[in-house]
């Protein structure tokens, strides 16, 4: 984590203070910690928006060419585990990367998605197999620094202006 006003590993500057950022991840935590089997919530940088290229379908469907997506990270428990989904560049989504970015979010543990995954980069916690009921403090602890970093370290976001959802 950088302080206030530094330069992130990825070019990001980091212009809200840590105490901020701890609020977000106290209420990730919690919220993280309570999600039900099948249930999932998403979290967002609500104000950090980039056009979106529509795939042709909904682009013809639509009659615009872009839409504005703001960067989010989606976290659902499956049983045991918490999947995590990160924006990305895919065709379906189509958010805009900058090769740094691409970088960073490989950095922090993202993974491209299989086939059968959909088109939003993943993220499995535990990576292995649980050692406990749905989910240990440490895996809270891993999948709201994955989230909040990410938001934080790579999109640069206010986080007076994540919306946990």
């Amino acid at each position: 984590m950088c302080a206030r006003g530094e330069r992130t590993a990825y070019g990001g500057v980091m212009s809200h203070p840590d105490a901020d950022w701890a609020a977000v991840a106290d209420r990730l935590a919690h919220d993280v910690a309570q999600l039900a089997d099948g249930s999932s919530l998403e979290v967002a940088a609500v104000g950090s928006e980039r056009p979106a290229k529509l795939p042709g379908l909904r682009r013809r469907l639509l009659g615009q060419q872009f839409v504005h997506i703001a960067p989010w990270v989606r976290l659902e428990r499956v049983e045991d585990h918490l999947v995590a989904r990160c924006v990305s560049d895919h065709r379906e989504i189509g958010f805009p990367l900058s090769p740094e970015e691409k970088v960073a979010l490989s950095r922090l543990g993202w993974h491209a998605p299989g086939e059968a995954d959909g088109p939003a980069l993943l993220r499995w916690v535990p990576d292995d197999v649980p050692t406990g009921p749905y989910l240990p403090a440490a895996d809270v602890a891993r999948a709201v620094a994955l989230g909040v970093g990410t938001l934080r370290e790579v999109f640069s976001a206010d986080p007076a202006r994540v919306r946990i959802a």
